[in-house]
């Protein structure tokens, strides 16, 4: 039998990272949130800063200290997986990538991507057959 904390809602925001990531869990507990979201760097550049060993220590310690959970992360909004312009589209795998490894660094255990547009291309190949 499942137990009454597994039909409990998750409630969160997109909370800001500014000063140091380890502040969005103060933020999101401010917030009375039981959940919350961040960008782990700059959601409008393709170039993420390295995250400091010190940086990733506070934030696990904060996030652990807290009741929050889960911790999600969201991708950039510069990447276009469904991009069909080759170099736009392996940036944006290799942004992803990176992202994935971030998250990793940070024990996020959610990231949430925004496939893209195909730019009017539609798909390549038969679909149909699926």
């Amino acid at each position: 039998m499942l137990s009454l904390e597994a039909h409990m809602v998750r409630l969160g925001v997109h909370v800001s990272v500014a000063g140091g990531l380890f502040k969005a869990v103060d933020r999101a507990q401010e917030k009375g949130c039981d959940a919350f979201q961040i960008f782990t760097s700059n959601p409008r550049a393709w170039r993420s800063k390295p995250i400091s060993a010190n940086c990733t220590n506070r934030f696990i310690a904060r996030l652990r200290e807290s009741e929050l959970s889960p911790a999600v992360a969201h991708m950039p909004y510069l990447p276009n997986l469904a991009s069909p312009r080759d170099e736009v589209h392996a940036k944006s795998v290799q942004a992803l990538s990176l992202e994935l490894m971030r998250c990793q660094i940070l024990s996020i255990p959610y990231l949430v991507t925004h496939l893209g547009s195909h730019l009017g291309e539609g798909r390549r190949g038969d679909w149909r057959g699926l």
